[in-house]
Formats: structure tokens, sequence, C-alpha cells
């Protein structure tokens, strides 16, 4: 699923503007950015977190001249999704599916593509009782 098909999605499923939806995702992406670069984890239960991950010093071969070459260490940013919501994507694919997922160790590893997820599984991966935004309390 690409943005503008990610923003119809959330348009429809909460009846608002695409364009207020658009504007509220760029917010956020911009919000996470700036927490990122700060050098802040952004933790949203439910969902997941986005942190910034480093990457060792490798070794590499330049493929032009086959020399082998020194990559320097690099920072980049990460997400993992967290168990609940880890959990609540495999149920809805067992029952869109009828077949069982396959099992999994009891702490998963690994990343989720948010992008490629139903954004009806995004918009149900947090209580919306505990969301401070509808307790107006932001």
């Amino acid at each position: 699923m690409h943005k503008n098909e990610f923003i119809r999605q959330i348009a429809k499923e909460s009846g608002l503007p695409q364009t207020i939806v658009a504007q509220v995702l760029g917010g956020a992406v911009r919000v996470v950015a700036r927490s990122l670069i700060a050098g802040q984890k952004v933790v949203w239960t439910g969902f997941g977190t986005f942190e910034m991950r480093t990457r060792s010093k490798r070794q590499g071969i330049n493929p032009q001249t086959r020399q082998r070459i020194v990559i320097g260490a690099t920072q980049t940013p990460g997400f993992t999704a967290s168990s609940t919501f880890k959990e609540r994507v495999l149920e809805q694919q067992q029952g869109d599916n009828g077949v069982a997922a396959p099992a999994r160790p009891a702490r998963p590893t690994g990343t989720a593509r948010a992008s490629a997820l139903d954004p009806a599984l995004l918009a149900s991966a947090t209580d919306d009782s505990a969301n401070p935004i509808n307790e107006g309390q932001v």
C-alpha cells in the first residue's frame, strides 16, 4: 500500500477529510523524525517503537575495482512492532485465511513494515480510551 492509498483508507475509516489525514500523518512523521534526531526513542504503546540503530563498521568490496574497502559505522532509523500489534496482525491473518499462522517464538524478533498493514489494524492497535487525544489532554 502506498501513502495515498493509506491516507484514503484512514480518511474512510475515521470519517475525516483526506487533507486533514495527510496533514496529521505528515506531522506525526515530522515529530518522530525530530525525536530520533534528538536521540530519543518514540514508543507508541500497542503499535511499536521507533529508534535509531547503529550498524557497526564492516568490510566491503568496491564493485568497480574489486578492492576491499572499510564501510564506516552508520546510524539508521528503525521500527520494531510491539508484541500486542504482532498478535493482532496474526489473529487477523488467521481469521482472513482460515488457516492458522505459523507458530511464533515467545519473544518474536525482527521488524514489521507498517506501510504494508491494513489501516484498520493500525487504528485498532491502541485502546482509544487510553489515548490522551481523545480525552482532550493534549
